[in-house]
Parts: structure tokens; sequence; C-alpha cells
């Protein structure tokens, strides 16, 4: 187990996924009937940006975010955006890691 946790590949595995499924989770929240929301919807609708990244990619690829099939749509809007802020997250980490060394 010891070398699993030290493995790059694992620990990445787990920001992506940690981020696809915070993606995900407020996708959901924001697709279900609204009498069936619940009580933390007020503040998941704070969260919505994260989806942001995924909207920009399917306007881009031309199609009308809603206009096509919401099976194909929604796991388009929310890898793209788990992605997206995959890659942020590891450029983050590698300017911390750079900042890090540098200080005495």
């Amino acid at each position: 187990m010891s070398t699993l946790l030290r493995s790059r590949t694992f620990k990445y595995g787990l920001i992506f996924l940690a981020w696809a499924a915070a993606v995900a989770c407020i996708h959901i929240v924001d697709e279900v009937p609204f009498a069936w929301r619940p009580a933390v919807w007020p503040f998941t609708g704070l969260l919505s940006f994260l989806k942001v990244p995924g909207i920009f990619l399917m306007v881009a690829l031309g199609a009308g975010h809603g206009i096509g099939m919401h099976w194909i749509d929604e796991p388009i809007v929310t890898f793209a955006s788990a992605i997206f802020w995959f890659l942020v997250t590891i450029v983050l980490m590698a300017v911390w890691s750079a900042i890090r060394r540098r200080l005495p």
C-alpha cells in the first residue's frame, strides 16, 4: 500500500476522480425537478461555475448547450469540466512546489 500512495499516477487519478465527483454532484442537484431539490440547492447554486468549462466546450464544438440529447451532453459537460479543473489543480501544485523549493 505504501508504494501505491507514492505513485504519482495514483494521486493524479484520485484528484481527477474528486473533481469528477464534485462536478457530477453539482450537475445532478441542478438537473432534478424543482420539488425534489434538497435543502442544499441554494448552496450548490454558488458552485455552478464549476460546470462552465464543459459548457464552453459544448458551445465551441458548435452545439448550443441543451440542444443535443441529454445522455451525450451531460457526460461531456461533466468530464470536460473535471479535466479542466484537474489541469488547474496540477498547475497550481507545480507552482506551489516551485515556490516552496525556492524558500529558504
